[in-house]
Order: structure tokens, then sequence, then C-alpha cells
């Protein structure tokens, strides 16, 4: 089975979320639940209220216990990490959400990967969201290319495809359009 990994760029506001949804299994990070459904939903930095849907929630270990869903622990890595200990799951973490839910498809045997709106076009401390959530982020220069690296090292074991034609040029990945999934 193939899993779409949203991400909140302008390219959101481009694609048909709900039809490429009702043809996949799919992820959204952080804010993204507030506006459409997924199946399943990553948060890391905070918890946010109103999801849409019914997902699967995967929240950090150390958010407080009255937020509902699979806890896990991170441990940064340059390459995807996924495996259960004593403690519970342990998920590799590359300075941005996306890494986790990637290091937990793999675990989970998804087939292939395809980033819709997980660009990563910015390189500096300022994201462009579709919903105009926007947050100033703490990350660098260096954090983009970390978390692109671990993409990369991930895409030896999985085959992982940008969907977004302006940012296929700044990927080494395989390239599909949305228009195609």
């Amino acid at each position: 089975m193939d899993l779409v990994l949203f991400g909140r760029s302008p390219l959101i506001s481009q694609v048909d979320v709900v039809e490429i949804a009702s043809r996949y299994k799919t992820v959204g990070l952080n804010y993204f639940g507030q506006s459409i459904a997924v199946d399943y939903l990553f948060y890391f930095d905070l918890f946010i209220e109103g999801y849409k849907g019914n997902p699967e929630l995967f929240i950090p270990a150390w958010f407080p216990a009255k937020h509902p869903g699979t806890r896990y622990r991170t441990k940064m890595s340059a390459e995807p990490l996924a495996y259960k200990s004593d403690t519970g799951l342990v998920l590799g973490h590359k300075y941005f959400t996306a890494s986790l839910a990637i290091s937990w498809a793999i675990m989970r045997g998804f087939k292939t990967i395809y980033l819709v709106g997980i660009d990563h076009l910015e390189t500096g401390r300022s994201f462009q969201h579709f919903d105009k959530i926007d947050r100033p982020s703490i990350l660098s220069e260096k954090a983009h290319e970390g978390f692109k690296n671990f993409v990369y090292n991930a895409n030896k074991a999985i085959p992982i495809f940008q969907t977004n034609p302006d940012a296929k040029k700044y990927w080494d990945l395989p390239f599909k359009h949305y228009e195609e999934l």
C-alpha cells in the first residue's frame, strides 16, 4: 500500500486533497489536521485541538497524558529509524515532523511515499503555509539540508517521490506530479 504524506506548503491549495485521500492512505502533520481529514496525524511541537475526521494520532511521550494517541519517543537520526522498545515506540527524527512519519511508514511496511506539500523550498527561518498559520522556525538552512539528507537515506529503503513541479529541481528524488496520484 502507498502513502501520501501531506505538508502545508502553498502547493496544497492547488491539490485535490479529498480525491487523493480517497485512493491512498494519508498522513498529516501538526496543523494539517485542522484543515483536512487524514488517516494518520503526527504531532511534535504541540497538540492542536480541532482536527477533522477520526485519524490515528501519534504524539510525543512528553505531551500531557490527557492527549489521546499512540505515544512515541524520538531519537535524532540521519536515517529512518523505528522500533518498539520496553518503553514504547521510538521514531527517528531529523529536525522536521515529516521525518517521524517517514520512519513510521517504513516500519509499517508502506511500499511508496509521496510527498505532497513537503517542498522545503525555503531554506531560512520562516515557512509559507497554505492555511496561513505561519510560525517562525528556529531551524536553519543546515536543518533543511539535514532533513533532505534524511529523506534521501529513507529513499534507499522505500521509494519516495516529490510531487511538486516547482520543488522538483531542489530535490534529488524521483518525481511524480501530484495530478497523477
